[in-house]
């Protein structure tokens, strides 16, 4: 896998969720997903202001919105997916690349390294 396909399959799997929608997104009309718990049931729904629509479908291919609505004070919020591995990157901020943990030239193919999927944390989880 060549690595700009990396930096985009890393890019779409980390930016699928997004919180609290200003009005400046709403007028450019960005969609606001989330992955979300209520009582036992887990599911996606599109964030709007503080509350959460629920979606019904497949998220990542077809699906519709439902009449149902959560307030964000009354839903738990998870991590976006459940994915098997984490892929990050070496030297992927300018602030890694500043501290001398890497070159000051940055290489032209940045190690990758997989990460647990334990390492992520939904909204206000405690390490």
């Amino acid at each position: 896998m060549k690595l700009r396909y990396v930096r985009l399959l890393l890019l779409g799997t980390t930016c699928i969720m997004a919180l609290g929608a200003t009005e400046q997104d709403q007028a450019r009309n960005i969609t606001r997903y989330a992955r979300f718990q209520v009582g036992d049931q887990i599911a996606y729904g599109i964030v709007e202001n503080d509350q959460v629509r629920l979606i019904t479908g497949n998220m990542f291919g077809s699906w519709e919105l439902t009449d149902q609505i959560y307030k964000l004070s009354e839903v738990k919020l998870l991590v976006p997916t459940e994915p098997s591995k984490v892929l990050a990157m070496i030297g992927n901020y300018q602030s890694h690349l500043d501290a001398g943990r890497t070159p000051a030239q940055p290489s032209t193919h940045p190690g990758i390294f997989i990460k647990l999927p334990s390492s992520l944390l939904p909204d206000g989880a405690t390490l």
